[in-house]
């Protein structure tokens, strides 16, 4: 009887081990998605961060610069 118990007993927890360790793999999954697609979103960034347009862009229309001979006309809000 006791080896029985003994028995049932590595089992459920057995079972009970295989499926915490199913539920791990998927949250691990799921991460490891999320990182990759950041990892794509960081590699696009680093890439506008080296392409001579944007850095124009940027310096433009955020930051409100201008070249040497070019006019800045600002529109208010009314």
């Amino acid at each position: 009887m006791i080896i029985v118990l003994w028995f049932l007993y590595q089992l459920v927890s057995g079972l009970w081990t295989i499926w915490k360790l199913k539920k791990m793999e998927s949250g691990l999954e799921a991460e490891i998605s999320r990182l990759r697609a950041l990892e794509i979103y960081y590699s696009k960034q680093k890439e506008l961060y080296n392409d001579p347009e944007w850095i124009e862009f940027v310096a433009r229309e955020r930051l409100g610069m201008v070249r040497p001979g070019d006019r800045l006309i600002r529109l208010l809000p009314e």
